[in-house]
């Protein structure tokens, strides 16, 4: 028995530090939570959610900055609709582009803010709508994992 005790642990562990069991964070707004991925450096940034075909249900992808600036998106290479929400370094939405169409065209269109963000939240399209976000309310973040990782 104690022996199977330490192969569970080694495994546990194993998978943990490989990243195949995590901890997610969330962000929340109202009572409705959204687990969500990281973009914190300029390559999980410039990627973004594209080449992706959906976005599960409850998640999201939330982008994070080294300083609040009025942050300009496109949808270049992304196959799906989505909210794309600015959020200030309290998490208040200081703008949102609600349903934002798959780039079918060359150049794509470009969304920014006309306020300063330090966060940007993509979500699946239509929720912000359905959970009547507003400008000026704010998101809940909930951390569950190692800032780190």
């Amino acid at each position: 028995m104690f022996r199977k005790y330490h192969l569970w642990v080694i495994i546990i562990g194993f998978l943990i530090t490989s990243g195949l069991v995590y901890s997610s964070d969330q962000i929340c707004y109202q009572s409705s939570c959204f687990d969500i991925e990281w973009a914190r450096d300029t390559k999980h940034r410039s990627v973004g959610l594209m080449y992706r075909d959906q976005l599960p249900k409850g998640s999201g992808m939330l982008f994070e900055f080294d300083y609040p600036h009025p942050y300009v998106f496109w949808m270049k290479n992304t196959f799906i609709t989505l909210d794309i929400i600015w959020l200030d370094p309290d998490f208040r939405i200081v703008h949102m582009s609600q349903m934002t169409p798959p780039c079918d065209r060359d150049p794509c269109p470009y969304y920014s803010s006309p306020r300063k963000a330090l966060y940007v939240l993509e979500i699946n399209g239509g929720i912000a709508r359905q959970l009547n976000m507003k400008v000026g309310t704010y998101f809940q973040l909930v951390k569950e994992s190692n800032p780190d990782a």
